[in-house]
């Protein structure tokens, strides 16, 4: 069963500040130090008062918040709240409760006790209602209970409690898996998991359901004959807590006539112990109420409520109070803990009326010591300079204004004769410590003092090298000579020879001296602080090589000063200069060392190899571990139990256990780099958390549904948040596009970011990787279909290839109607041409026959026969000559057109002396009409023409040709003659001209007074 959780209202206002401490227990160096992260509003909670917190299977951590329920994946938070006339968001923004059940179902109790659940797979709120009257309903104090069998229940401060009907969907009391005895009224729940029984604490004592033999056990009905209903049973109210590990149950009472009251029950023993004394004495006298408690992994019991967090070590008779007045970066400060809940990392997440926080107790292998001396109960908080320990495992600490700290292997305080004695002498300002083969302690002191103590007579002197000239000792070391090394803080290298006790300064390095450094061969390495780095040789003090920020790119320093040097391989040194870098020797190559994500370290004060061949670095950002197989980093901060990252320069050693100690601006750090890197966890899936097209999120539904993405063209920007679902440890994730990303990109932010997708399928990939290059059991795949533009869909290049084919076609139907029209043209000239030829001769053959037989009787008439036959037959020759040139393909414009019209002109007027003028602008010039309204346009000309010179006898003709889109207009302009309307050649020739005009879709008008007479033909053009 769940821990039991419960709302208060405050009882005492103005809470102190509260966060971590240290607590002054006889015999106990210190109690552990945990760590807190925060999360609030600022970081995208909807309200800082937290009534509950749940994880589901997946690894996404569910809040219940004063604004709503939020899912967190530690990223982003997403909200469900209540949206007005919506039955499918949350009743009101009030959550009291949330709970899991066994149907992948998070329930959720609302204000007024409205409740519903959200489907983890759909994520989408279904209310369920509650068979109580409404008013009845609204005035309880409820809170949610789900037992082993998955019984999903409502219990109440006042009231029956309600059961949710898997078959009629409501919470009514049939539903109830117990009966109270009458009257008891049964406010909530513990599991007993081993027995698989119930205890129910009630307002009228304790009971006890056993579900297999369906009985209760009470006061004066103890059916089972349960020792705890036999001790507990009297007590109204009795509260159940928690039934441990070891076999002790937990409970409270609370009457409203007496005091708080807190017990323990050993079953296995009938041992009784009462605890309520110790936490009012570890509580210090300040009001409290506990309500809530959680177990550990490790036997560690924590229990909370108003003003009060506390902690119960195995095997131990004192809470520990984790609440108190100091302030730091990761204290905690609450009024009300409403929840305690611990998830699958083992981090403990507290839900409190001022956020969240968590904290992992076993996760926190990092142990910040505040240097103390024995006996005495004081901390030392000055910067600590050097750490060393010595041959008989003591750990010494200096610090620059209390001196020298001595420890034994476990870091308890001891007393040693040489701390004595060098506070005596005035030992303050201590910047180095170095042990000599013989046993002697050397340490460098401020204003170039050495203090010295002998192991042999164990005696401390005080001495001043001149060599030192007053300057900082601030590094000490030993060559293979058995000679010591003093750097100071002007920069002066000094050597001790030992051979003849005496102090020379061997080089002028120019700037303040943060590390001395033997490597492997024997040779000395000097770190300054703005001089860069010296490669000297012990022998003689010679200068082997000078490290600078000047050179070529791949030869130099990324900054002017270097604060560690340790030697990594044969050829290889790890140099911290701002940034961590590698000097290959032989080479002379520097190198930065970058982390997965290409970004190089920065703020690197320290550079420690392990005995496994990794690195641990002190840089801004926390202590980072470095495999340098595969350059991959973790991270270690305050969650882990870091609670400064001011790291001080040269303050490091690894002790003879493999341990690392740090120094920091104000105490030490201390781990086991074994521990850490055994207890890297095994890379998780990653899960997609959230994914967002053109910068819009889609809905949680349809991501917790897609199985592929269909992105349609023009709207492919995408954007992917992901992650391990990890609240604790941290991991490097790798993430590809196929057929886009030829390599796996390490993982900047937790958002993977495509600016613009080409039209296509693609799959991305990703997965996490721990330091030691275990990858995620499972690539996490998601399929991407980016729709092509519409130009680009099979429907589309189908219909192009449709409307080619039918443009084709319709071409080919163009040209054969032309082809046909042009026969067509072509047969009727013909027909035309067949047709006046065979008139013109049947005219000739009458004519010639009747001016034969009158040749005798009339010759007069004969003779004008003989010349109406020549009229006749010129007159086919012209028509045949006309209809020749017309179906040539050389005179298709109106501009050849226009010289055949001239022509026609000048030859009437020869004969007839008249005057003819012809006129056309230009456009009409550059006209090229079918052959047929040539034809006819042509003929319809010379027929005026006749009409108007040899019929009507005019003096002059004006002949206009002008194209008015899209006609072509001919206009005849004549003066001094009317047509006399008994003349039947003039008939004739005019209804010719209308016949023919007609038959191209034209008009024809001829208007005539005394004045003189106008012809008029219009007609559409064809080309």
């Amino acid at each position: 069963m769940r821990h039991l959780r419960r709302s208060y209202p405050l009882s005492i206002p103005g809470i102190l500040l509260t966060c971590l401490f240290l607590l002054r227990t006889p015999g106990l160096f210190a109690q552990q130090q945990y760590l807190f992260s925060h999360l609030g509003v600022r970081d995208g909670l909807a309200s800082n008062v937290i009534m509950d917190i749940e994880q589901d299977p997946k690894g996404y951590i569910w809040i219940g918040t004063m604004g709503g329920v939020e899912r967190y994946d530690g990223q982003r938070f997403l909200l469900f709240h209540h949206k007005k006339n919506d039955s499918n968001s949350i009743p009101n923004n009030n959550v009291l409760a949330v709970r899991q059940d066994k149907h992948n179902r998070l329930w959720v109790l609302c204000q007024y006790n409205k409740v519903g659940y959200i489907d983890l797979d759909e994520l989408r709120y279904h209310p369920v209602r509650v068979d109580m009257p409404e008013t009845d309903l609204a005035r309880q104090e409820g809170d949610i209970h789900i037992d082993l069998e998955g019984h999903v229940m409502l219990f109440f401060k006042y009231g029956l409690p309600v059961a949710y009907d898997e078959t009629t969907h409501v919470f009514t009391q049939a539903a109830v898996p117990f009966e109270m005895p009458r009257g008891w009224s049964a406010q909530s729940i513990l599991a007993d998991s081993v027995t698989h029984t119930y205890y129910l604490g009630s307002d009228s004592g304790l009971v006890k359901y056993d579900p297999t033999h369906h009985t209760l056990s009470y006061r004066g009905h103890n059916t089972d004959h349960d020792p705890i209903i036999s001790r507990y049973g009297h007590m109204k109210p009795a509260k159940p807590m928690i039934l441990d590990k070891s076999g002790r149950f937990w409970l409270y009472s609370w009457p409203a006539d007496g005091a708080f009251s807190c017990y323990s029950f050993q079953l296995s023993t009938g041992e009784e112990q009462t605890w309520h004394t110790t936490l009012a004495r570890a509580m210090h006298g300040e009001y409290y109420e506990i309500h809530l408690a959680h177990e550990q992994r490790d036997g560690t019991l924590w229990m909370a409520g108003v003003n009060s967090l506390v902690t119960l070590k195995k095997n131990s008779h004192t809470f520990e109070n984790m609440k108190t007045n100091l302030a730091n970066e990761f204290s905690i400060y609450f009024d009300i803990v409403n929840s305690l809940f611990q998830d699958r990392e083992d981090n403990i997440w507290l839900a409190t009326d001022k956020g969240i926080y968590r904290f992992n107790p076993a996760g926190q292998l990092f142990r910040t010591i505040v240097n103390k001396r024995p006996e005495k109960d004081s901390a030392y908080t000055p910067e600590v300079t050097d750490i060393l320990q010595l041959k008989n495992k003591d750990i010494l600490v200096s610090t620059w204004g209390s001196g020298l700290f001595a420890y034994d292997s476990s870091f308890h305080p001891v007393d040693r004769w040489y701390v004595r004695q060098g506070l005596r002498l005035g030992e303050g300002g201590t910047w180095c410590i170095h042990q000599r083969p013989n046993g002697d302690i050397w340490r460098g002191e401020q204003a170039g003092i050495l203090m010295i103590s002998h192991a042999a007579t164990q005696t401390t002197e005080r001495i001043i090298p001149p060599a030192c000239e007053h300057s900082t000792i601030r590094q000490i070391t030993e060559d293979n000579n058995g000679d010591l090394w003093l750097g100071t803080q002007r920069g002066k290298l000094v050597k001790w020879q030992a051979a003849t006790n005496t102090f020379s300064i061997i080089q002028d390095l120019h700037s303040r001296v943060y590390r001395l450094y033997v490597d492997w061969k024997g040779d000395l390495w000097a770190c300054t602080f703005q001089s860069g780095l010296f490669h000297i040789r012990t022998a003689d003090g010679a200068i082997l090589h000078h490290y600078t920020s000047e050179g070529p790119d791949n030869g130099k320093l990324p900054d002017i000063g270097t604060s560690d040097v340790i030697q990594y391989s044969d050829s290889i040194y790890a140099v911290a200069s701002n940034t961590l870098c590698l000097l290959n020797i032989r080479t002379g190559a520097i190198r930065p060392v970058e982390h997965g994500d290409g970004i190089p370290f920065e703020g690197v004060d320290n550079v420690v190899r392990d005995k496994l061949g990794y690195m641990w670095i002190t840089t801004r950002d926390g202590i980072c571990r470095l495999n340098t197989r595969n350059q991959i980093r973790n991270v270690f901060q305050g969650e882990d139990g870091i609670s400064s990252n001011a790291f001080q320069v040269a303050a490091s050693a690894m002790l003879a256990d493999g341990r690392i100690v740090l120094g920091t601006a104000h105490d030490i750090v201390v781990f086991q780099p074994g521990e850490v890197g055994s207890s890297l966890a095994y890379p998780p899936d990653v899960e997609i958390t959230g994914i967002a097209v053109s910068n819009k999120w889609l809905s949680l539904d349809s991501v917790s549904r897609l199985h592929e993405l269909e992105l349609p063209y023009g709207d492919n920007s995408l954007k992917i948040a992901f992650s391990t679902l990890t609240y604790f440890w941290s991991f490097g994730i790798l993430y590809k596009m196929d057929h886009l990303d030829k390599d796996w990109i390490p993982m900047q932010t937790n958002e993977a970011v495509y600016n613009w997708l080409p039209p296509g399928h693609y799959t991305f990939r990703i997965y996490a990787r721990n330091a030691d290059d275990a990858i995620s059991p499972n690539i996490r795949e998601l399929h991407i279909m980016v729709k092509s533009p519409f130009w680009r869909t099979w429907w589309f290049l189908g219909f192009l290839l449709l409307t080619g084919a039918a443009v084709l076609y319709w071409l080919d139907r163009q040209r054969m109607q032309r082809k046909t029209a042009l026969e067509n043209i072509r047969s009727n000239i013909s027909s035309n041409l067949h047709e006046e030829v065979n008139k013109a001769l049947q005219n000739i053959n009458m004519l010639s026959e009747i001016a034969r037989i009158k040749a005798d009787k009339d010759p007069q008439q004969s003779i004008n026969y003989i010349n109406e036959i020549h009229h006749q037959s010129h007159n086919m020759i012209i028509a045949m000559d006309d209809m020749l040139w017309s179906i040539d393909p050389s005179n298709d414009s109106m501009d050849r057109a226009i010289d055949r019209m001239k022509e026609f002109a000048d030859a009437l007027s020869h004969r007839h002396g008249a005057r003819i003028a012809l006129e056309a602008d230009d456009t009409f010039r550059s006209l090229r009409p079918d052959m047929n309204i040539r034809h006819e346009f042509l003929l319809i000309y010379k027929f005026a023409l006749r009409l108007l010179v040899e019929e009507m006898k005019v003096d002059s003709v004006l002949v206009q040709l002008d194209y008015q889109r899209p006609h072509l207009h001919l206009t005849l302009f004549s003066t001094g003659a009317r047509m006399d309307e008994r003349n039947n050649r003039c008939i004739r020739l005019l209804e010719e001209m209308k016949t023919r005009a007609h038959s191209v879709h034209g008009t024809l008008e001829m208007q005539y007074d005394d004045k003189g007479t106008a012809i008029l033909f219009i007609c559409p053009s064809t080309f």
